[in-house]
């Protein structure tokens, strides 16, 4: 008997249920089976999909049951499924399965060969063992709480006793900030080298090569930790961001806790804590003295970043400004890290550090005569802060005559959204006044931060600075609904503020397949009617490194040169696909 999961119309699906009783087999729908029974593991919890959660309880139930085996029909590109593939294979090793991919070129012949093969593989299946893989070492939420702790939690730190905590690198100023916080609260973290050719190259041999691409790289980079002289599993946790939204993301550390495990070291703990419209768990496991310390050098090293793009295309002396930037930034990060025992709730050393950064960035000599086009950047942010994962974008843009503006570190942006909006109203909803309001008074201090940080700013910088939540609401409304996912609605407001503080085109980063990236397109066609003929960019990364990207940059920086001298009142096209 085979079960079969994701049946469709049976014109898409190729007639599999047809197929399969041909060839003398029972099949039967997935969601005909007791689901209700089959509750979920907890290392599952964050797997965010209904469909896919009943596709792990049917996989689980089958597990255990000798005549049925499941043949998985998925389609390609389906981001929910490239992750359940691989957690199929994990909790099915030793069961015969097969998974069948369908697209518009999909033919009768090759699906036939491959049932058949199917088929024949399960007259000689073994017994299957009773042993089940081991629980994930992963760790997402802290306890329960009214409001989060000042330090952090006592058993996330016996946890990590003795160990140092990696992390992959996304961008310098990313980077060095999350490092300097964790070490200012007596956490031991490390930053992984920048990615590389190898990175991806070995990640590609732990996946199935159809996740998106930023989990296929920090794979690489978790199997060449691995891999160093002295390395030693007891003596390394690792740490990555996490998300509870539509996006992949959600995925990533239950993915990289089962890399672990298939790697044959399920000691390593993976630390993920939830980030989201529900969740702050990085206050939970980390205290509030972290995420203030966290959040006050990502808003600093943003200005910082906003500020070398402003200065650097424009610089006499080459490489002056990203010295510079280089020296202000670990100036920064000293101070994210030593807190020099002062309670003080502004962080003035901070401050102190980036006011020192951008005086010497706006003291570099510069030449403006060249009149650059503004090209502003957004997208997913691996892809855009990542200068390997984009080859270097940025810095192509700038060499071709073109001025860079970033959304900037973007979780930044994230966090104010969820703050401002969504953690008061949804504890409010559950009932729970004084949570609402620790959050209320909490999101206060957040935004006053962000002005006092983003005032030091150029003045033409200050229309790029991080949106206010009721400016994500009313900006998104006409195009989706923002709780369809905050980080989209926030890309949407986004580029609209891109548009109308004048920039001369947009570039839009993503990867092959990813699930917010390939809806931009058409909502971001419809939130920029307003503006007809502006160039944009959709820039599809998938670590090929396409030959014709440099032509398609080239063509649409001629574009945003036409836009810029006036050719959005001469109903000239401007839009690159």
């Amino acid at each position: 008997m085979s079960c079969w999961a994701n049946p469709t119309i049976s014109g898409l699906n190729l007639h599999l249920a047809r197929k399969l009783r041909r060839e003398g087999e029972l099949t039967l729908p997935f969601d005909l089976l007791p689901l209700d029974e089959m509750p979920l593991p907890s290392q599952y919890d964050n797997v965010v999909w209904k469909n896919t959660r009943d596709l792990l309880k049917a996989l689980l139930w089958m597990r255990n049951q000798q005549r049925l085996f499941p043949v998985l029909l998925t389609n390609f590109g389906c981001g929910p499924d490239s992750f359940l593939m691989k957690y199929m294979e994990t909790e099915l090793s030793e069961k015969p399965h097969l998974i069948l991919e369908v697209d518009d070129h999909t033919g009768d012949a090759g699906m036939v060969t491959r049932i058949e093969a199917f088929l024949d593989t399960l007259t000689t299946a073994p017994a299957i063992s009773k042993d089940h893989p081991s629980p994930l070492n992963l760790v997402i939420k802290a306890r329960p709480r009214t409001m989060d702790p000042w330090e952090p939690e006592p058993e996330i730190l016996k946890r990590l006793e003795n160990r140092t905590l990696y992390f992959p690198y996304v961008s310098t100023a990313f980077s060095l900030v999350i490092q300097a916080a964790f070490r200012g609260i007596g956490v031991e973290a490390q930053v992984l080298p920048e990615p590389d050719d190898e990175s991806e190259y070995l990640g590609r041999q732990v996946t199935s090569g159809r996740e998106c691409h930023p989990f296929i790289v920090t794979c690489g980079e978790f199997v060449k930790l691995t891999r160093e002289p002295k390395f030693d599993p007891e003596l390394v946790a690792i740490w990555m961001a996490n998300y509870d939204g539509a996006c992949r993301f959600s995925q990533y550390g239950i993915g990289h806790a089962d890399l672990f495990r298939r790697l044959g070291l399920p000691q390593i703990p993976v630390i993920a804590p939830l980030t989201s419209t529900r969740f702050d768990e990085f206050s939970g496991l980390f205290g509030l003295r972290f995420t203030k310390r966290l959040w006050q050098g990502w808003l600093a090293a943003e200005v910082l970043e906003r500020t070398r793009l402003h200065v650097r295309p424009y610089e006499r002396n080459p490489r002056e400004t990203d010295q510079l930037y280089a020296l202000g930034l670990r100036d920064i990060a000293r101070a994210v890290a030593e807190p020099n025992g002062r309670p003080s709730i502004w962080s003035r050393d901070i401050l102190a550090a980036l006011r020192r950064a951008v005086q010497s960035l706006e003291a570099v000599p510069i030449d403006r005569s060249e009149r650059r086009p503004l090209v502003g950047i957004v997208g997913e942010f691996y892809t855009v802060l990542n200068r390997w994962a984009n080859q270097d974008l940025i810095r192509t843009l700038e060499e071709l005559g073109a001025e860079v503006t970033v959304h900037g570190l973007t979780v930044s942006n994230f966090y104010t959204l969820f703050s401002e909006h969504y953690y008061p109203k949804n504890c409010l909803k559950h009932g729970k006044v004084g949570s609402a309001c620790y959050y209320f008074f909490r999101n206060q201090w957040l935004m006053s931060w962000v002005k006092r940080v983003e005032a030091y700013l150029p003045k033409e910088l200050r229309p790029f600075g991080t949106l206010g939540a009721k400016t994500i609401l009313r900006e998104t409304g006409p195009y989706i609904h923002y709780d369809i996912d905050p980080v989209l609605a926030t890309f949407t407001t986004r580029v609209r503020r891109f548009a109308a503080s004048g920039v001369s085109g947009i570039c839009n980063l993503f990867v092959l397949n990813c699930m917010l990236g390939n809806v931009t397109v058409p909502i971001f066609k419809k939130a920029l009617q307003g503006y007809p003929n502006l160039p944009v960019l959709h820039a599809v990364y998938d670590g090929q490194k396409a030959t014709n990207m440099v032509t398609r940059i080239e063509a649409f920086l001629h574009q945003t040169k036409l836009y810029q001298e006036g050719y959005r009142d001469r109903g000239q096209v401007a839009h690159v696909s």
